[in-house]
């Protein structure tokens, strides 16, 4: 089988978006929510973020602002199910400009000991 480091490797280098937030300190300090802990190079790519950017990003930055209602309703029904489908969202580039997501499935993300730590999302 391939190590931990391969495995990582072949998930940066995917051929798909790759994204995470939690919760964290620094954001909740910030009053921005949750905020981007983890970026595949794709989804650096997707959102015009270089690594350094991406990480600590809030998330809510990543939908058009009169699109929060519907992406905080997708939070929530993720957080009920443990998934949804995110087929056909907008997000948003770092340069203001839009994307829309052909195929993605937002999920929450779980600590080792069965706690909630926040969401990942493919696409």
């Amino acid at each position: 089988g391939l190590s931990e480091l391969e495995k990582a490797r072949k998930l940066y280098e995917a051929p798909f978006v790759c994204a995470a937030h939690e919760f964290t300190e620094r954001g909740v300090k910030a009053g921005q929510g949750p905020v981007m802990v983890y970026g595949n190079l794709k989804a650096q790519r997707a959102f015009g973020l270089s690594w350094d950017d991406f990480l600590g990003f809030p998330s809510s930055k990543t939908a058009d602002p009169s699109q929060q209602t519907e992406r905080n309703a997708l939070i929530q029904k993720c957080s009920e199910n443990g998934w949804v489908s995110v087929a056909g969202i907008v997000r948003v580039r770092s340069d203001g400009s839009f994307f829309r997501v052909k195929d993605g499935v937002l999920w929450t993300l779980l600590e080792r000991v069965g706690g909630k730590e926040g969401e990942g999302e493919t696409g």
